[in-house]
């Protein structure tokens, strides 16, 4: 999942129903990203000098279980089961030349 995946999936109409607050959001989530990547290139980068690729791996690894946990919390078998049944599709949105039946 990439970050423009994240941006086009997110409910923002459902968080920020006004469109000046839906853009806020988008930029808080942009820049809040940005952070995120400067963050974690100075992390590694520092771990690249102090002790080569097994400290950049450690960090790697840290950061993918940090981000399972914080992902789970709150979240029940069944809720993880329907969102691994719903990666990879696409909503169903009618035609609006289309006639209903």
């Amino acid at each position: 999942m990439t970050n423009t995946d994240v941006v086009a999936r997110v409910p923002l109409r459902a968080v920020a129903p006004c469109p000046d607050a839906r853009g806020r959001l988008n930029g808080l989530y942009t820049g809040l990203f940005f952070v995120g990547g400067a963050i974690g290139s100075a992390l590694v980068g520092i771990a690249w000098v102090e002790a080569g690729w097994t400290l950049v791996c450690v960090i790697g690894l840290m950061f993918g279980v940090v981000a399972l946990a914080l992902g789970s919390i709150g979240r029940s078998a069944d809720d993880a089961t329907e969102t691994v049944r719903n990666l990879g599709t696409t909503p169903r949105v009618r035609n609006p030349l289309q006639r209903r039946r």
